[in-house]
This record gives structure tokens, C-alpha cells and sequence, in this order.
């Protein structure tokens, strides 16, 4: 086992009681501390009256609404993780750093496993990349769903035997789009 979690050399002021209090080093570091128990943590909780369509994110403590957070990986009907999609991706990244080999692999099993579908996303992926640099296809600047324009827009592809035919959308919308509206299977022997 480790060493046990060392407590903070100056001492902090509880956001909810004012009571002064040592915090764990590690949740300062992380910006968390702000409490001096968990009684004075849910009387913080309750006094922000969160509403159904919210939730409070288990990573920075902000309530945000439900739409912000990604859906949980066991697909229950309505069901979503603790931390808001910011902070999930930034707790995930350094597992997925560190894991870049195993994800890697993962992928390609899934290619073997799904030799035809594998082979249509691939060529839709290759006929938009040549259409963009021909110039028959124009990338557009901005999500079509949420009006980003500060991220990466990809081509969305609703059905892979029709590559040119796509959706321009940043990849937090794409990933939501495909969960929520799965590729059409023609062309592919199911």
C-alpha cells in the first residue's frame, strides 16, 4: 500500500461553514478542497437546487446541464457519467496516452472482425479527403449542429455507399450523432 494522503500546510476556509480546515495536497492541486467535510459538500449540493435536466459535475463541481455530460458506457436508457464531457476527457487522457497501443489494437481487431464495413469507411474517408482537394467538396467552417468553429470539423457520413453525401459536424456532435442515429448498412452483407 502507499503512504497515506498528506494533508496541506496552510490551512484553507470552508466555502459552506467559513470553519478554517487543512486540505488533502492532492484535491488542492486538482482545485477541489473546498469543503471541510461532506456534511458541509451536500448542504452545498442541495442549497444549488438542481434541476431535473441538470446535473453537478463530479470533476470541477459546476452544475451544467444534462446535454454536457456523455452517455455512460452500459447504455442505460437516459443514464450518463459524473463528469461533464470537459473533465471526462481530460481525466481519460493520460490512460489513453498511456494505453495508445492497446487502443490501437482494439481498432484493428474491430477492422478484422468487419472486413466489408471497415473497407466502405475507408473508401468514404478516402473519396471526401480527394473531394476536398479537388475541390468538389468544400469543408465547412462551422459544425452544422452547434455552430462551433474553434474545433476540427469532420464529414459525417449517414450511409458509407454514398461517400460525398455528409453532414459537416465537430466531433463531439459527430460522436453524439452516430450513438444516436446509427450508419446505414447498405452494401454490406450483414
Amino acid at each position: 500500500m502507499g503512504a497515506p494522503p498528506r494533508r496541506s500546510d496552510t490551512p484553507a476556509s470552508c466555502e459552506w461553514c467559513a470553519k478554517p480546515f487543512y486540505p488533502f495536497v492532492r484535491d488542492a492541486q486538482r482545485g477541489m478542497g473546498r469543503f471541510c467535510s461532506r456534511i458541509c459538500v451536500g448542504r452545498d449540493l442541495s442549497a444549488r437546487a438542481v434541476r431535473p435536466e441538470q446535473k453537478v459535475c463530479n470533476g470541477c463541481g459546476v452544475v451544467k446541464p444534462i446535454g454536457e455530460f456523455p452517455p455512460r458506457s452500459d447504455k442505460r436508457a437516459g443514464a450518463v457519467r459524473g463528469r461533464c464531457r470537459t473533465c471526462y476527457v481530460a481525466h481519460r487522457r493520460p490512460a489513453r496516452q498511456a494505453n495508445a497501443t492497446s487502443v490501437q489494437n482494439s481498432n484493428r481487431r474491430w477492422a478484422k472482425k468487419n472486413p466489408e464495413r471497415h473497407r466502405l469507411i475507408v473508401q468514404a474517408q478516402k473519396a471526401v479527403r480527394v473531394a476536398i482537394q479537388k475541390g468538389h467538396l468544400v469543408r465547412a467552417g462551422a459544425c452544422a449542429a452547434c455552430g462551433a468553429s474553434e474545433t476540427v470539423i469532420e464529414a459525417a457520413h449517414s450511409d458509407y455507399t454514398q461517400p460525398l453525401l455528409v453532414r459537416w459536424l465537430c466531433r463531439p456532435c459527430h460522436r453524439r450523432w452516430d450513438s444516436a442515429e446509427p450508419k446505414t448498412l447498405t452494401g454490406v452483407a450483414s
